[in-house]
């Protein structure tokens, strides 16, 4: 059941997008609370005292950009959700990016609806995949078309990791091969460690660099 007390934190050095996304996002279906920070500073001191579901980060801000800042929040509040927000669309930024664990990127020219589904996905999937994710992850197999090897998974782990691919939740997934929901969780958790990635959006790297998709 999705959740429906959510905490939706914004951060934007630029105060009109970000009165206009907060007051976006106070919209959604399921959103509690919606609260804007114009700078990375700001939010993560507030962080100390409430974590939000998600946050949606500005890339490019004065004093701490959104790539030390998604760095920070991974490694002192590593529950909470990161989708980019920038107008930089260089695939050199969003390789960064998700290499430092975010879990989604958008662009500023993004639609509501689009917004929308990336939190929710998020949050049910640990990751979005978008046109930005898929260029970035798509490119990464032409680039290094034999690099490492999937052999390290089982068949059943494979299974499991093209349907994260496909964006299922865990309890989706449980019911699509009859398995319990913390089965599920288990297998996720072991292919996380097995890989030495971070989460679930290092999972999905790895299965497009392996062509597992």
């Amino acid at each position: 059941m999705a959740k429906t007390d959510l905490i939706i934190y914004v951060v934007d050095d630029q105060r009109l997008f970000l009165d206009g996304m907060v007051e976006l996002v106070s919209a959604f279906e399921g959103v509690a609370l919606a609260k804007g920070f114009s700078s990375a500073k700001d939010v993560l001191t507030a962080m100390r005292e409430k974590q939000p579901d998600v946050v949606l980060l500005d890339y490019k801000m004065p004093i701490m950009d959104g790539a030390e800042c998604s760095e920070r929040i991974i490694f002192r509040f590593p529950n909470v959700k990161i989708v980019i927000v920038t107008f930089d669309d260089h695939e050199s930024t969003h390789r960064d990016l998700l290499q430092k664990g975010v879990h989604s990127i958008l662009l500023k020219d993004s639609t509501p609806k689009e917004v929308q589904e990336a939190i929710k996905s998020v949050l049910a999937n640990d990751f979005y995949n978008n046109a930005v994710t898929n260029r970035v992850m798509r490119k990464k197999i032409v680039e290094n078309p034999d690099a490492g090897n999937s052999k390290s998974l089982t068949a059943r782990e494979k299974e499991i990791l093209r349907l994260i691919c496909k964006e299922l939740s865990a309890r989706e997934i449980a019911s699509q091969l009859n398995l319990t929901e913390k089965t599920v969780h288990n297998h996720r958790a072991r292919m996380i460690e097995k890989l030495e990635v971070r989460n679930i959006v290092g999972l999905v790297k790895f299965a497009f660099e392996h062509q597992i998709t």
